[in-house]
């Protein structure tokens, strides 16, 4: 007994014997050629164009029998057998070997064609290993900052009140040292150019001064904000 699944593709029979020379029957010959497939040999849709042809060629005296396994227009294969003997009968088990090998011909190469259609599977990534994690971990420690000058010039203006009948400004270089990100210790140096003041006309004043420092700078970086405190000597000149 053999089983009945659907067939791999579809497939027509085409039995030829005009001169009455085969000592089977088209019916007979499918139901010998499914018992050696193990499952129907032919099933055709209305839309088939796939064919095994059996031709019955010759005479009593040299009989032959041809196979053409084809697809539309295109031609799968081609089987021929002879009996030299004239006797037909002897072709039957021979014909059914042969034909039973172009069907599974057949069959194999459309496997293969839908396996090469079909994309090849992506491989698994690898599970990350502990030693990788790690070395990842490092990767992604934060970059240390960028460290701030530590010794600082500096030129502007300074203003005095108090010391002279008013307000005095003249221009001031400074040094310091960043020992530390937030403080400033230096050393600042200034000249007030002389000046009249109206309280006494004719007479000017000047001074210069050099003073010691410290600073804290709650805010630092590019642009940097703090207070300051600090202690000088200063050197009056009159005129």
């Amino acid at each position: 007994m053999w089983a009945e699944p659907a067939p791999l593709s579809d497939l027509a029979l085409k039995w030829s014997d005009p001169d009455a020379l085969a000592p089977t029957s088209a019916a007979e010959f499918e139901a010998g050629l499914s018992e050696r497939l193990g499952r129907r040999a032919f099933e055709a849709s209305p839309s088939s164009n796939q064919a095994l042809e059996v031709k019955w060629e010759g005479d009593p005296e040299h009989c032959r029998v041809s196979l053409q396994l084809s697809r539309g227009s295109e031609l799968q294969g081609t089987r021929s057998i002879d009996s030299p003997s004239g006797d037909c009968k002897a072709l039957h088990p021979a014909l059914l070997t042969v034909a039973a090998l172009l069907i599974e011909s057949r069959d194999s190469e459309a496997e293969q064609s839908v396996e090469t259609a079909q994309p090849a599977p992506e491989a698994p990534k690898p599970e990350p290993s502990p030693t990788t994690e790690a070395a990842k971990g490092k990767d992604a420690s934060p970059e240390p900052a960028e460290a701030e000058p530590r010794l600082l010039l500096g030129l502007g203006v300074q203003v005095i009140l108090g010391l002279a009948p008013s307000a005095e400004w003249g221009p001031a270089l400074s040094l310091s040292l960043s020992p530390a990100r937030h403080v400033r210790l230096g050393l600042i140096a200034a000249l007030f150019f002389p000046r009249d003041y109206q309280a006494a006309p004719g007479f000017s004043l000047s001074h210069a001064n050099a003073a010691l420092f410290g600073c804290g700078m709650p805010i630092s970086g590019t642009f940097s904000l703090g207070a300051c405190a600090g202690a000088s000597p200063v050197s009056y000149g009159s005129e």
